[in-house]
């Protein structure tokens, strides 16, 4: 892997906000500040358009970031209001968070974004909260996990846009693409990190603007949301091969730096994973039958269960889940009716024997 946005990975490493960076005669790179996240600021891509622009991520929704925004958009040329598209990689809030913002002050703008995170930006979604809630406190009841490391569920009932902008969204299939003044972009579902990631790939200037899909390196958090039948990580793993692009494709993040070497990031990525899993699999040995919420306890971590904020602990027991339900899916783990995970012995042992052979 190697950083094409020199001044971009600088500014990480020296944990400061890089400057606005002209990438190419007509796409910009505007950092807009995430105040609370470790991220520390999402890299809100700008595409010249007709009279206007394109935004990638505008961005979370506080004052500074809007400012941010503003300002940024400006210093490449354009006005917000002038502003014709703003594209979603993912629905989370470092990433959508400003476009309503945005939307109220481009009177043209549309968002685009997958279909799959269509009941998350509806206003009026009463009957989806309540299934959402009742669907979130089964799966959170079967980790283990206690209260005070549990996500408010108020964060799910939050709306997202009012209901006069919904006529101002447009969601985007796989393979749809986007037409710009210069370019066409298009459509790549890369589920996984959420069910709706978008990558957006200009296949003709090879270049990927990945969201949270591929990292420099960072590994995204692969969280189990939905029932347990729901293999995540799987889906993770498949959209990873689509992106194991050439290294004449250069990938744009939202975070941290741009870079060339796709492949080998997804190689490291998927390393990554199967370590995680191997890990699991020899906790689930030691322990027998054991909580996801101390399987997640008993692993490698950047900073201990312990000492991290229950933001960070939640993040962790859910991506610990999903590897746990990958594994079952492997027929390597089995689910007990206590909701403790145990190895499938029967399948380890012949794991063994076949590696004998």
């Amino acid at each position: 892997m190697i950083a094409t946005g020199n001044p971009q990975q600088d500014a990480w490493s020296a944990r400061r906000l890089p400057a606005v960076e002209r990438i190419a005669p007509d796409v910009w790179a505007v950092p807009v500040p995430t105040p609370g996240l470790p991220v520390r600021y999402t890299l809100c891509y700008v595409i010249a358009d007709q009279d206007g622009c394109v935004l990638i991520d505008p961005g979370l929704d506080t004052d500074e970031s809007w400012a941010a925004l503003v300002d940024g958009v400006a210093e490449c040329g354009f006005d917000v209001a002038l502003v014709s598209r703003v594209l979603i990689t993912h629905m989370h809030p470092d990433h959508f968070g400003l476009a309503p913002r945005v939307l109220e002050h481009a009177p043209r703008a549309r968002v685009l974004l997958h279909v799959s995170d269509a009941d998350l930006v509806r206003s009026d979604r009463s009957a989806f909260n309540e299934a959402r809630m009742t669907l979130w406190r089964s799966l959170m009841a079967t980790t283990g996990c206690p209260d005070s490391v549990r996500i408010s569920e108020r964060a799910l009932t939050s709306p997202r846009l009012a209901p006069a902008m919904m006529d101002r969204v447009d969601f985007v299939a796989d393979g749809d693409c986007i037409s710009t003044a210069s370019r066409t972009l298009t459509a790549w579902w890369t589920p996984g990190h959420t069910p709706g990631h978008l990558c957006f790939a200009d296949e003709h200037a090879r270049m990927l603007f990945s969201g949270d899909h591929l990292l420099p390196t960072i590994s995204p958090n692969i969280s189990q949301l939905h029932h347990l039948d729901d293999d995540v990580l799987a889906r993770y793993l498949t959209s990873l091969d689509r992106v194991a692009l050439d290294d004449e494709w250069e990938v744009l993040p939202a975070h941290q730096f741009r870079f060339h070497g796709a492949r080998e990031r997804v190689h490291d990525l998927c390393d990554h994973h199967a370590d995680r899993l191997d890990e699991i699999r020899a906790v689930l040995d030691e322990r027998g039958p054991t909580t996801c919420y101390d399987v997640a306890c008993a692993l490698t971590w950047h900073r201990p269960i312990g000492e991290q904020d229950s933001r960070a602990t939640n993040l962790a027991v859910k991506e610990t889940l999903a590897h746990l339900v990958h594994l079952r899916g492997q027929g390597h783990a089995v689910l007990d009716a206590g909701e403790r995970w145990r190895l499938n012995v029967s399948t380890e042992s012949a794991a063994n024997e076949r590696s004998f052979v």
